[in-house]
């Protein structure tokens, strides 16, 4: 039984993860950021999550947490290759994008 429930539960964390990164994929891709592909999102995604713990750990928790969202911005920034505005929107439409799956999946 253990076994069963430990495979569903990975399987369950690789689909939530899949779908997280088409979200910021399909959100890239109309923004039209210029290294729109699955693994660059997969990599900004892990990037920006690093840099936003780091930054909580050097800077303290409301310090980090106020910087954070420049931090992700900046991640996102320089590894989908696109402007500031640009990533703003990604990650807006991110939200969007995982709000609407949440919903779909209620």
């Amino acid at each position: 039984m253990s076994t069963l429930f430990a495979t569903f539960s990975l399987l369950s964390m690789v689909v939530s993860t899949i779908a997280s990164i088409g979200c910021i994929w399909f959100a890239a891709k109309i923004v039209g950021a210029h290294e729109a592909t699955f693994g660059r999102c997969l990599l900004a995604s892990v990037v920006s999550v690093l840099v936003v713990i780091a930054g909580l750990l050097l800077l303290g928790t409301l310090r980090g947490l106020l910087v954070a969202p420049l931090l992700m911005l900046v991640a996102f920034k320089f590894i989908l290759d696109t402007s500031f505005l640009g990533a703003f929107i990604i990650c807006v439409l991110t939200v969007a994008f995982q709000t609407g799956l949440r919903k779909l999946m209620e």
